[in-house]
Order: structure tokens, then C-alpha cells, then sequence
């Protein structure tokens, strides 16, 4: 016997909860951002080009120590973003303008077992965009999730599924995250702005389905620091952190504030240690179970009469199903609890879906 269901898909739920709030958690432990000698080491490639609609495009990609190329298990992808005097540089030890060092970052997180760091790559690219218009920048959305994302699955063991992909940035970079990760929800599911920049959209015009985003984001983050040079930026996570919770967002939702920090990279490396360390954690795929597992008591063939998916049009899965079934000499009625987050691909259709189950 077995069970075949005309929806694919696969269901995920977290294991934990974490309420919003305004965090200022202490600053990292000391040398966490700098060359640690006598532990081990994730690679940094050189400049790499990927094929784009406009032309190749550069990036570089950190992949943690013991990187595997043909590991079963795909890795998660974070995709870090620069700010607007950067490139795909910008945030590694040994090149470029320096915003940040993402790569000892990492490292330290990794040779430190009390974090429990998920092993992830890290993608940098390179995302200001060229042209007359100064809002250019938002060319790169498309770059991103049409070609850079889909270039590093298939040459990087990276996952495709939209729960193992994170989005995070610095200054114009946090706004593009904002800008990007909010307005494609079936797309990014950890979300992290440092020192968001004016070019951030306003919440309400940028988060077009608030509902899909509750379902599908895990983890939003914000953060900023006190002085004046980041007081717009903070004014900007703010918003966005308020808005959210307006919306009904009360898990997994952080404001980070740092104290006597400003636009500087400091602040960008500890807010990198505190996000990294939280990402695609407390997911938990579950391929039906239950269902799958379902034990009949007749060697009749069993037709299910209806299969009703509890939940909204939304999150059709969120509640749970119940499976009514009859066959010959058997009927029965039970439900299974199917805790999770919703796919994108079940947010825009009619809950009530077909479920056959015929004896092999």
C-alpha cells in the first residue's frame, strides 16, 4: 500500500519561538573578526564572473571548512551584500575596500562548537549596477534571483529550496536585502539588514504579501548603531521592525542596537556573528510522515473520498489534514497534525486538494 499525493511539496516547521523585541546583546568575543592561527579554515575563492542578463557579473563565495562538492545533503546559501562604495570585496580580510570580514567571521563561528553554525556558503556579489539612473541598484533583484542564485546551485552542492536561502547586506546593501528578500518571500527566508540605507522602500509599499511573508520567513533581522552617522539607518531598521510587528510578526523578529557604534565596520562584522550563527536553524523537513505511513486493514483497494487541508488560502497547510477514506469493509476517519510553513506554490490556490490512494 501506499499513498500518492498530487501536491507535491515538503513541509517545514521550527522547533523553537522567539518573541519580538529590541536586543542589545554584548558585543563578540575578542579576535572573533580576526585571522585566528590554529583553526580551521573555510576557502575564499578569488573574483569569479557568472553569466547575467547584463553581461558577466562578479562575485566571490566563502564555503566552510570541510566543504564538500558532492555531500548529499546541499548546503545553505547566505547572500551578503556590500554597501554602495563596495564591491564583491568588500567584505573579505584581504581585498578591497574592507567593509567587513566576513570570512574570519565565519571561521571563529566554525571553530567555536557553543555557536552551533549551520555550515553555509556565503555568496558576495558585486551589487551596484551600472547606468545613468541613480536608483540602478535595483536592477541587481533580478540579477539575483535569476541568475546568480540559480548559477550557485548548480555549481556549488547548494540547496534550492527557498527555506535554505538567506539574504543579509550593509547599508545599501540592507536595503536592497530589505527591498529584495520582503518583496520575494518564496525566495528568501532569513532576512538580515545592517545599517539599513535610504534606499530602503517603505514597508507598506515594499512587503506585498504580508501573509506570505508570516508563512515563509524564519528569522527577521535588524540592526544599527547608535551614533549619528547610522541614526537614519537605525530610523530605517525601526521602521521596518514596527511595521512587522503591526502586521502581527512575533517570532524570531530582532532589532539589534548598537551602542556607541556608527557606519562603520565594527558594527557590520558583529551584526554578521549574531545573524550568521542564527541561520536555518530549527527547520525540520517532514516529508508527510503519517501519511506515507498509514497501515489499512483490508486488502481491498482503498479510495480516499475527500482530503480537506485545513488552513487559510494562504497557509492551507498550517493547521493540519484530515483524511477521510472508505474502501471495502473498512472506513475510517483520522487526522494527521502537519505543523508547518507553507510552500509558495500553495499560497494562491483553493485549499480543499484531491489525495488518491490505490494498493500497490
Amino acid at each position: 500500500m501506499f499513498i500518492r499525493i498530487f501536491t507535491a511539496g515538503i513541509l517545514l516547521f521550527s522547533t523553537s519561538t522567539i518573541f519580538s523585541e529590541e536586543v542589545r546583546w554584548p558585543a563578540p568575543p575578542g579576535g572573533y573578526a580576526s585571522t585566528s592561527p590554529g583553526i580551521p579554515k573555510g576557502t575564499l575563492t578569488g573574483v569569479l564572473e557568472y553569466p547575467s542578463k547584463y553581461g558577466d557579473r562578479n562575485c566571490r563565495i566563502y564555503t566552510p571548512p570541510g566543504f564538500s562538492k558532492t555531500r548529499t545533503d546541499k548546503y545553505p546559501v547566505l547572500y551578503l551584500h556590500h554597501g554602495i562604495g563596495g564591491n564583491e570585496n568588500a567584505w573579505t580580510s584581504n581585498a578591497g575596500h574592507q567593509e567587513g570580514y566576513a570570512d574570519r567571521v565565519m571561521d571563529y563561528l566554525y571553530a567555536h562548537e557553543e555557536y552551533e553554525t549551520i555550515p553555509m556558503i556565503v555568496v558576495m556579489p558585486m551589487g551596484n549596477m551600472t547606468g545613468t539612473d541613480n536608483d540602478t541598484w535595483q536592477n541587481f533583484e533580478e540579477v539575483l534571483i535569476n541568475d546568480l542564485a540559480p548559477y550557485i546551485e548548480e555549481n556549488y552542492n547548494a540547496s534550492s529550496d527557498l527555506n535554505m536561502r538567506a539574504i543579509a547586506g550593509l547599508s545599501m546593501g540592507g536595503g536592497q536585502t530589505l527591498n529584495f528578500g520582503y518583496k520575494n518571500p518564496d525566495v528568501f527566508t532569513w532576512i538580515g539588514a545592517f545599517s539599513p540605507a535610504p534606499n530602503t522602500i517603505a514597508p507598506a509599499q515594499n512587503i506585498r504579501d504580508i501573509e506570505a511573508v508570516k508563512t515563509n520567513v524564519h528569522l527577521y533581522y535588524f540592526a544599527a548603531g547608535t551614533k549619528s552617522d547610522d541614526a537614519q539607518c537605525l530610523s530605517t531598521a525601526r521602521n521596518y521592525h514596527d511595521y512587522l510587528g503591526q502586521q502581527g510578526v512575533d517570532e524570531n523578529i530582532y532589532l539589534q542596537v548598537e551602542e556607541s557604534l556608527g557606519h562603520e565596520r565594527e558594527n557590520w562584522n558583529r551584526q554578521l556573528h549574531h545573524f550568521a550563527q542564527r541561520l536555518f536553524k530549527g527547520i525540520t523537513k517532514v516529508a508527510l510522515p503519517e501519511i506515507a505511513g498509514m497501515k489499512m486493514t483490508t486488502k481491498a483497494p482503498v479510495t480516499i473520498q475527500k482530503a480537506v487541508f485545513v488552513g487559510n488560502s494562504f497557509t492551507p497547510w498550517s493547521s493540519g489534514i484530515q483524511v477521510i477514506h472508505s474502501g471495502t469493509g473498512v472506513s475510517q476517519k483520522r487526522s494527521f497534525k502537519l505543523d508547518g510553513r507553507a510552500l509558495p506554490m500553495f499560497r494562491s490556490v483553493n485549499p480543499v486538494r484531491t489525495v488518491i490512494a490505490e494498493k500497490e
